[in-house]
């Protein structure tokens, strides 16, 4: 009977690709994850099976809780296989956490290959929280209790009702930061079709808005709430900065053109030939005294003294 529950509530993990995929799945789902970890040699902590199933009946659909049993030998073997060494394929706009990759819990798999001791790990939302060597019913429950209570960090920044409901549907209320891309995939969603044509720049200089400035890798609650105001609209909000960011181009756009600069003056080396061909040139002879027509010579010669 024990082992039939177990088998309800406890997914049995193999390989590296299965256990990477369950993490990101309960990460993108704001979940919490239980990794019995053990050696098939000693087995799984079956005297867990009835607590196990007891806690997922607490948890309802309130939370996306999940109990997994990894085995170390078959999974850290698998990470030699080259279809399980694969990156497991990321949903767009996704950020995974690096305690779900396997360079982060495959250290913990090997330390735990010579142990005959049960060795649990407890996730949130694709962060390792805590672990526990060893079995104590108590504590597991009142660890994975923890865990499972919904702790709305956002509403301790956020006072407009219309970021937070933005907040609470894209991301963990439990978090008051989320990646940029993260961010970015939910105000594409948000926009809708007036997203379509916006660039990664566009989506950049947005982001940038909303952080008040500058550069980084999240969003902070607090400064898409200083960024909305307590009134306004988040879309009315972001749609003001596309729109300003537009104008301010087009009116580059349209300003003429700066005068050109003058031409430079010509080198002195050119200047210098250019005279030198000039005094090379031939020139026509002055004319002779006898050449003169009597007529011109009378009226240029001096009147004599009279």
């Amino acid at each position: 009977m024990q082992t039939q529950l177990h088998k309800d509530v406890v997914k049995n993990i193999t390989t590296a690709s299965q256990l990477e995929g369950e993490l990101q799945i309960s990460q993108a789902q704001h979940g919490v994850a239980v990794l019995d970890i053990y050696n098939a040699e000693w087995g799984h902590c079956k005297a867990l099976s009835e607590t196990f199933r007891r806690l997922s009946t607490d948890a309802g659909d309130m939370v996306h809780l999940r109990f997994f049993s990894v085995e170390c030998n078959a999974v850290l073997k698998s990470l030699r296989t080259p279809d399980d060494a694969k990156a497991t394929p990321r949903p767009k706009g996704m950020e995974f956490s690096h305690d779900t990759l396997g360079e982060y819990w495959s250290k913990i798999l090997e330390q735990r290959q010579k142990h005959s001791k049960p060795y649990f790990a407890f996730y949130k939302e694709g962060k390792m929280r805590t672990h526990l060597e060893g079995i104590d019913t108590p504590k597991i429950c009142r660890i994975v209790h923890d865990l499972c209570k919904q702790q709305n960090a956002a509403a301790e920044y956020i006072v407009n009702a219309d970021v937070l409901r933005f907040w609470e549907s894209n991301f963990s209320p439990s978090e008051s930061e989320v990646g940029t891309n993260e961010f970015v995939h939910a105000a594409r969603a948000l926009l809708g079709a007036e997203a379509a044509d916006m660039t990664g720049d566009d989506m950049a200089h947005l982001t940038a808005a909303v952080r008040g400035g500058g550069g980084g890798e999240v969003v902070s609650a607090s400064s898409l709430q200083s960024f909305v105001g307590p009134n306004r609209k988040l879309k009315a909000a972001l749609l003001a900065v596309v729109a300003e960011r537009r104008a301010a181009a087009g009116a580059t756009a349209s300003s003429p053109p700066p005068p050109s600069p003058p031409p430079p003056p010509a080198p002195a080396a050119a200047t210098e030939e250019k005279e030198e061909e000039l005094d090379a040139a031939p020139r026509a002879p002055s004319p002779k005294l006898e050449d003169v027509a009597p007529e011109e010579q009378t009226e240029n010669a001096p009147e004599a003294d009279g």
